[in-house]
């Protein structure tokens, strides 16, 4: 009988923490998210595509990627466009990292798919960068749309 009795306390027991959320985290997402209503988000321009990127280098625009991949990925396949910075999503919002980041041109946010540009530029957003995009796509996307005829000269 006490078996059943610790057995049925320790379900009853896992079952509430099962349900339980980091509070202090939900309430900074919430402060952070909330800048993202209607308004904000129709005026948004959140994203560009690869034909487009390949357009604004060709024509020798001022922007800057940034590469949020992490060190081993970056190591694999690099940006080598001359204005790229690389700072991993884990390191992003340090200060000194947010300090690198220009306000006065774009910035192209990019990862090897889409998901983590996505995610950085909504929260390069709403911390005051609104010059941020992302690359739909990513570097995927990039290289895909890469040929001799688009890719832009040195």
């Amino acid at each position: 009988m006490k078996k059943i009795i610790f057995v049925l306390t320790f379900c009853i027991a896992s079952i509430g923490s099962a349900y339980a959320f980091d509070q202090k985290l939900s309430e900074h997402y919430l402060e952070m998210t909330s800048k993202m209503d209607q308004a904000a988000l129709a005026k948004s321009t959140g994203n560009i595509s690869a034909a487009k990127v390949l357009e604004m280098m060709a024509k020798k625009e001022d922007f800057v990627f940034l590469d949020v991949r992490t060190p081993a990925e970056q190591a694999v396949v690099g940006i080598s466009y001359k204005n790229t910075l690389n700072i991993p999503m884990n390191e992003l919002f340090k200060a000194e990292n947010l300090a690198k980041l220009p306000t006065n041109k774009p910035i192209i946010v990019v990862c090897h798919g889409w998901s983590r540009s996505v995610g950085a530029t909504a929260m390069l957003k709403s911390v005051g960068f609104n010059n941020a995009i992302f690359l739909k796509g990513g570097l995927v996307d990039l290289v895909t749309a890469t040929t001799p005829s688009t890719a832009p000269e040195k």
